[in-house]
């Protein structure tokens, strides 16, 4: 008798543990659902930061200074520097931040001269030792964007498939590589 009194305690025991436990976790999940906060990240042409969230109505403006190109002895200036000549995949680009990953996909264009629309890269190219203007980004998009290598185009659209993955800031629309 006193081991099916055992069992039987042990069993409430349990029971009430499992069900307090249970009403402990829906509890504390509550707030957090109902205090969770989804914020929107927009950087413009002129580098101007736009932080909204569904509980304000309008946006707040940020100011935003790009980072400087690591032009150092020690740095080449690329993020990565072999992204003209060597097939990239999704897993090598996953230690990247997203601002990284934006510089890169953007370089492969730099190297063949290429200017920029948006002024967050103007200011960073303009700063790397190794880039040299050469082509209104129009005229590049419009004539020369065909003589970019299988590599290039296959490594631009591999970083912009990881950025959209991400949900950069930083990546532009189906329109594809309009940097």
């Amino acid at each position: 008798m006193k081991c099916t009194n055992r069992q039987s305690n042990h069993t409430v025991r349990t029971a009430t543990l499992f069900l307090a436990g249970a009403l402990l976790l829906t509890l504390l999940a509550l707030p957090s659902r109902a205090y969770a906060k989804t914020i929107t990240i927009t950087i413009d042409d002129d580098d101007e930061v736009y932080v909204t969230s569904p509980y304000s109505t309008t946006a707040h403006a940020v100011t935003y200074t790009a980072p400087a190109c690591a032009s150092t002895p020690s740095m080449s200036g690329y993020v990565i520097p072999d992204s003209s000549s060597r097939w990239l995949s999704a897993s090598d680009l996953r230690g990247y931040t997203d601002w990284e990953l934006y510089i890169a996909r953007n370089e492969i264009y730099a190297r063949r001269g290429r200017g920029f629309k948006k002024a967050n890269l103007r200011n960073y190219f303009n700063g790397c030792g190794w880039y040299t203007y050469r082509y209104d980004p129009d005229y590049f998009d419009a004539y020369l964007s065909d003589t970019m290598s299988d590599v290039e185009r296959y490594n631009a659209t591999t970083i912009l498939d990881v950025e959209n993955s991400r949900n950069s800031p930083y990546p532009y629309g189906s329109e594809y590589l309009r940097p």
